[in-house]
């Protein structure tokens, strides 16, 4: 589709170059002459493009509706992949926004981070503020440090509440001979991670009210633009970047990195997340300068408030571009 069909609607994939690394974009819309809104995916190599397929397409008929399996992730894993920093990461991230805006000649842009996306998409707009219209972040990473003794803390707390003995002896055993959220050098820090992050989700410090799993995972099967070959892909790129990439991500903390923004900043907050923390958040919140700024409270929900609450979030952001 050219340069000129910008009142058409568009509804197209897109294999491209970014950063020397072959990459997919899925753009959905009613008009080119709404504004564009750019999802990046949490993990990281957390792709969710199916996700966000079945519970967030009522935005394409108010937005153009952008969604990128990133480098490491999804339909772009292609078993190794070079330069896994997160500088290489804001790189692509402005050369997307680019490739949009001079490719549908559209220069309004408003991205929304999930989870590791939302770390992504603060130090992005930090970066090249001109960029975008706003930022909205979902279950916000603020600090890793603070994150991950939280979040443990929680589910060691429910385990017990629980009694639930296997939880507690797991949880028990990963925080030997070192504080949770230690990265040692013989790589047990991975095990680990998984370990805390699945007892969390069985306590619904993840998604909130929901324990079937299918639900979540469905969609990776049912979604044309995903085959069987690409579930395969995003549960190995899942692994893959999330083993590369998170030694260096657990030491961000915005706090002292990014005290102001230049652009609006809209925070979707979980009243139960434990992923990325809800207390964290709202710290950081209250903290942060930015020329306007919200933070927006989903009652039932914990890390996924987007799936979870869909249509809350959905109306919310239609709001926001009208």
């Amino acid at each position: 589709m050219g340069k000129h069909s910008k009142v058409i609607r568009l509804a197209c994939c897109r294999n491209i170059e970014i950063g020397g690394v072959r990459q997919w974009l899925f753009i959905k819309g009613k008009s080119m002459n709404n504004p564009f809104l750019l999802f990046l995916h949490g993990g990281p190599g957390g792709a969710e493009w199916p996700l966000v397929r079945k519970f967030n397409l009522p935005l394409e008929n108010y937005y153009t509706i952008v969604y990128w399996d990133q480098r490491g992730a999804g339909k772009s894993f292609t078993g190794t992949t070079p330069n896994m920093h997160v500088e290489q990461f804001i790189a692509d991230t402005k050369a997307v926004t680019d490739y949009l805006q001079q490719e549908f000649l559209q220069t309004r842009v408003f991205v929304v981070g999930h989870s590791w996306g939302s770390l992504l998409g603060m130090l992005t707009a930090k970066k090249y503020p001109h960029l975008f219209e706003g930022f909205i972040g979902v279950g916000q990473f603020v600090s890793g440090k603070e994150n991950e003794a939280i979040s443990y803390q929680f589910t060691k707390d429910c385990a017990k509440q629980r009694k639930n003995k296997r939880a507690i002896a797991q949880l028990e055993q990963i925080n030997q001979p070192h504080p949770y959220g230690t990265i040692d050098p013989d790589g047990k820090w991975f095990n680990d991670l998984l370990i805390q992050r699945e007892w969390l989700f069985r306590f619904e410090g993840c998604i909130y009210g929901e324990s079937n799993r299918l639900k979540w995972a469905l969609p990776y099967f049912i979604t044309p633009e995903y085959s069987w070959l690409d579930f395969v892909k995003f549960l190995k790129g899942y692994y893959y970047s999330l083993r590369l990439m998170w030694p260096e991500i657990v030491k961000y903390n915005l706090f002292e990195q990014i005290p102001q923004m230049e652009i609006p900043c809209y925070f979707f907050i979980g009243k139960h997340d434990y992923n990325t923390p809800f207390e964290l958040a709202q710290r950081y919140f209250e903290q942060l300068k930015a020329p306007r700024k919200e933070l927006i409270w989903f009652e039932n929900s914990a890390h996924h408030p987007m799936y979870e609450e869909a249509p809350k979030f959905n109306a919310l952001l239609i709001d926001l571009v009208r």
